[in-house]
């Protein structure tokens, strides 16, 4: 290899000092904390569980309540007994058929209302314009 060549590649691969953003740092090794989690997401987790609960737990209705359901949602005028002593536990609609479901003596069941023209069958008791499925202990005690 020629002389100077020699000297000019020994003049430009000389050794230099690094550049600050790659010099090596040790890693600083953390310390467990005595608490390894946080606090939100089991709190937020509680939350949503209790809500879940309270959402499944069957709401009672007063009697006006069940009366203004039945009218105005499923178009049945028949009134349940303001001094009925069952309590109702809950009233839904199933396409046409209104069905309340109520606990009398610590018993529960449930009785399905109708108009009478859209039902039929021998489990169907005509009551007026409407038909009843089920104990007609709600109105009858």
């Amino acid at each position: 290899m020629p002389e100077w060549l020699e000297l000019e590649l020994a003049h430009h691969l000389a050794p230099v000092k690094a550049p600050p953003s790659l010099t090596f740092r040790q890693p600083v090794a953390k310390t467990p904390s005595r608490w390894s989690f946080t606090l939100a997401p089991i709190l937020a987790m509680a939350a949503a569980v209790a809500v879940v609960i309270l959402a499944t737990l069957p709401a009672r209705l007063s009697v006006a309540e069940a009366n203004h359901y039945l009218r105005t949602r499923a178009g049945v005028q028949l009134a349940i007994p303001a001094d009925t002593r069952a309590r109702i536990e809950q009233v839904r609609l199933r396409g046409r058929v209104a069905s309340v479901t109520y606990r009398v003596d610590g018993v529960e069941a449930t009785v399905l209302i109708a108009r009478a023209s859209t039902v039929s069958g021998p489990e169907w008791k005509a009551h007026g314009a409407y038909a009843i499925a089920g104990s007609c202990v709600l109105c009858h005690l």
